[in-house]
């Protein structure tokens, strides 16, 4: 997996971070700043397919359906994972962290013992009245700890679509251990009476949400691949 994994799907534009050069020591004697490196595939998944009847088994459907799903030139359900420096977190405390190549803060929480939801306040770009089920909507239901989205008017017309962007992660802040979900997503919509198929095709950090099976209609079709990648 040598392109940049934490390149993930980006939902809203990007905001200016300052960052200080404090250092900060939590009561297990971590220091912050903290910087993590990808460094092994950790319970690497299969890849599993679903139509609205259930899960596809068989392997030459699987394989004719993500055959040609490409990202930075290769299959992403095909790449294989290299430790790569360059793949980085940094907890800046215990309570915030930023992804390599992202200039975005995200709060992070440790929920229970070694684990943790990694959050940041999200809204899209404006949508037009007439949009139907949107791309950003499906991608943001794929994941399993979502919280739901609020249509907002825009200034003009349509609507933005706003929410917490939700991560989790496993482990500690020295050995942390990030869900990589691998999708392709073919959908039937309909937008003012026009229907159309739309493919997608990407990444993002969050566990599959298995309750997503049953939003797909005559036409869809789903295949997914769950990764986790621990970073030290």
């Amino acid at each position: 997996m040598k392109r940049p994994i934490l390149y993930a799907f980006v939902l809203s534009g990007l905001f200016l971070l300052v960052l200080s050069c404090g250092k900060d020591t939590d009561i297990n004697g971590t220091t912050f700043p903290l910087v993590v490196s990808a460094k092994s595939l950790e319970s690497p998944g299969t890849i599993r397919m679903f139509t609205k009847d259930g899960e596809i088994k068989d392997a030459a459907s699987i394989a004719r359906f993500v055959g040609n799903v490409r990202m930075h030139g290769q299959n992403i359900f095909e790449e294989s994972f290299e430790s790569d420096e360059d793949n980085k977190i940094t907890f800046l405390s215990k309570d915030s962290l930023v992804f390599a190549g992202m200039e975005l803060r995200y709060g992070i929480t440790e929920i229970q013992p070694g684990k943790f939801i990694i959050t940041r306040d999200f809204q899209s770009m404006a949508h037009g009245p007439l949009y139907g089920m949107s791309v950003t909507e499906d991608i943001w239901r794929l994941g399993a700890n979502h919280s739901p989205l609020e249509k907002n008017p825009a200034p003009v017309a349509g609507f933005f679509l706003t929410g917490k962007e939700t991560r989790v992660g496993y482990g500690s802040f020295k050995s942390f251990k990030l869900p990589i979900l691998l999708f392709k997503l073919k959908r039937q919509v309909d937008i003012g009476g026009s229907v159309s198929i739309q493919e997608n095709a990407g990444n993002r950090f969050d566990e599959f949400d298995e309750e997503f099976i049953f939003t797909l209609k005559n036409q869809d079709t789903l295949a997914i691949q769950q990764h986790y990648v621990l970073f030290k």
